[in-house]
């Protein structure tokens, strides 16, 4: 990123285009961030869910082999 920033600012370009070329890589950056958090958050939500569910079984098994 820092890369692209200082040779965006480096080239013969106007200045409009040089920020334009900067606003376009912090969002592309911020959008990247955003959809691996939204990753991770959707991945634990499964991992609760799971073991969630693992607890019910054996709960209903637990109830079986006493009965």
């Amino acid at each position: 990123m820092g890369a692209t920033l200082i040779g965006a600012w480096m080239t013969e370009m106007t200045l409009e285009m040089k920020a334009f070329v900067t606003m376009g890589t912090l969002l592309i950056t911020s959008s990247s961030f955003t959809l691996a958090k939204t990753l991770r958050d959707e991945h634990e939500t499964q991992r609760f869910h799971n073991q969630l569910e693992d607890a019910r079984t054996e709960k209903r098994l637990r109830e079986v082999d006493a009965a």
